[in-house]
């Protein structure tokens, strides 16, 4: 039966009950990088997920004590600061190291659902 507006006369809606299921919303703001990190020898070929920069420091920038003082900045750090400073809330972070290839990363990043963008900043193809 159709419901009728009085404040629309003339309009008319008639709703039919569906066994369709809506269409279900995914997050389309998880990035992924690959990359070397500042240490390159923590977590490396492993996907770690960052909610805000002062975790990637903690993960990516430090040694087993939480020093940062001997680590420079590389491609990936700085694309990841970037990321957070631009507004971003998570990303998946995969550390090659400095033995690793860029395709390494990929294939890491490639078994997880979710990520919507993966860059790999300083490189220009998987190969390298």
């Amino acid at each position: 039966m159709a419901n009728i507006d009085p404040k629309t006369p003339g309009v008319y809606v008639e709703e039919i009950s569906s066994d369709a299921r809506p269409i279900q919303a995914v997050s389309t703001r998880t990035a992924g990088f690959v990359g070397v990190a500042p240490n390159a020898a923590r977590a490396v070929n492993k996907a770690v997920a960052v909610n805000q920069w002062s975790e990637f420091l903690r993960d990516f920038a430090s040694d087993e004590t939480g020093d940062r003082k001997k680590f420079t900045s590389t491609h990936l750090s700085q694309a990841v600061f970037g990321f957070f400073l631009n507004g971003g809330e998570r990303c998946i972070v995969v550390n090659i190291g400095t033995s690793g290839t860029i395709q390494n990363g990929l294939d890491v990043l490639e078994k997880i659902d979710g990520v919507a963008i993966v860059t790999a900043p300083g490189y220009i193809t998987p190969e390298a």
